[in-house]
């Protein structure tokens, strides 16, 4: 059983989501990767990831995760 304090609600995923949606394409700049060479190290296609940063669709919390975890790791 996760305590109450560990848990994130969805509303605070969707906020955090937001924030960093607009922000996709600087993210790869800095890292100096193409989107597809970021797809493949989150575990999504480039399709896929194009239509996250486009706002075509919308992140999901994995991804946000994924994309968190490669910035803390650069």
């Amino acid at each position: 059983m996760v305590r109450e304090k560990w848990t994130i609600d969805d509303t605070y995923k969707k906020e955090y989501i937001n924030k960093l949606s607009p922000k996709l394409s600087a993210i790869r700049t800095v890292l100096d990767v193409s989107q597809d060479e970021l797809a493949h190290i989150i575990g999504i296609t480039r399709q896929t990831y194009n239509a996250i940063e486009t706002g075509r669709k919308e992140m999901s919390w994995s991804t946000y995760l994924a994309i968190i975890a490669i910035l803390f790791a650069n």
